[in-house]
This record gives C-alpha cells, structure tokens and sequence, in this order.
C-alpha cells in the first residue's frame, strides 16, 4: 500500500450503500473516504477534492452517474472508477460504462492491463448513436480493448460483484499509487 494517503469519493444516493461501502473501504489503510448523495454533490467534491479514485452509482437524484462521468470526461478529468450499481438497466449501465473507461489515463490502462471494449449490444448501441465524430472515432480505437463486467476497474459492479471491490479496489491502489 502506498505511504501517503489517498482520498476515494463514494457517490450514491442511497445512504445505506454509502455505508456500506464507506465500512468496506475502510479496512484500507491510508485510505480517506469522502461521501456525496447524488452526482451534483460528486461533481462539486471532484473538482475542489481531487479524490483518487471515484465509486458511482448510476441512477442517482439530480445528476445520474453517467452525466456525472460524461462532464469528467468531456473536461479532461481522469480519475480511477468504479461503477457501483444494482440496475439492470442496460442503457444507463452502457452509458456509464462507456465514460467510465474513458476515466483512465494511458498511463493507469497500461499499468493495470486493462483492454477496454464495449462488451455488449447496449454499449454498442449508445456509443454507435453518437453523431459526434469523435466518440465514434473512440469507438473504433477501442473495439481493440475490453473489460470484463466482473475484472471491475471500470465496470458495473452487481450487487453480487461487491465482495471482490475491496480487493480490486486494493489491486488498483497498489499498481497506480504503490510509489506516490
């Protein structure tokens, strides 16, 4: 784990899941945690806090996780994310996916491993109905890339997936911020 301490934000609007996550993130040493209860208040916290890494829900009051990562996105904001969601809603769930692999420099892709792609019809489907030129140039570079939904970095976590967050949570501080 690195010496210096790093900040995680976790934005959800459901307080028992901030709880929860808030618990299981604390077993992390060096790890302050930051909370904030619909994506405007995330967004507020992102650009005065700076955290290190970002948990998002994506169906959230106000500002939905997807819009929260597409402003990071479309400012040039890169911060290690991950999706935290129970919807099953599989266009919000790509839309979130798709800026969420965008919130990765070069740099963390490589030294995680991380080939991101659009893994299903839905993601397919939102990033094709752009009609900025640029999005589909994106998708054309990434189609070479790909993430699993259950590897995490960037990708929905079910509730089921929750019990290996803490451990991909340690695997990505270890590999980006080991020598901070």
């Amino acid at each position: 784990m690195p010496e210096r301490e790093l900040t995680a934000l976790v934005a959800d609007d459901e307080e028992l899941v901030r709880e929860f996550l808030v618990e299981m993130l604390s077993a992390i040493p060096n790890l302050r945690i930051d909370t904030a209860s619909n994506g405007n208040e995330a967004y507020t916290k992102i650009k005065t806090r700076k955290p290190d890494i970002l948990y998002t829900d994506v169906l959230m009051g106000g500002m939905n996780g997807d819009a929260l990562l597409e402003s990071l996105v479309a400012e040039g904001i890169k911060i290690p994310t991950f999706v935290c969601s129970g919807s099953f809603q599989e266009d919000v769930g790509a839309r979130a996916l798709f800026y969420a692999t965008r919130m990765y420099t070069d740099e963390q892709i490589t030294k995680l491993g991380i080939d991101i792609q659009p893994d299903t019809e839905a993601q397919k489907r939102f990033i094709l109905q752009k009609e900025d030129e640029q999005r589909v140039a994106q998708l054309q570079v990434a189609q070479n890339r790909y993430i699993p939904y259950d590897f995490g970095f960037p990708a929905l976590s079910k509730p089921v997936g929750m019990d290996s967050l803490l451990d991909r949570t340690k695997t990505v501080i270890n590999m980006l911020y080991e020598h901070s």
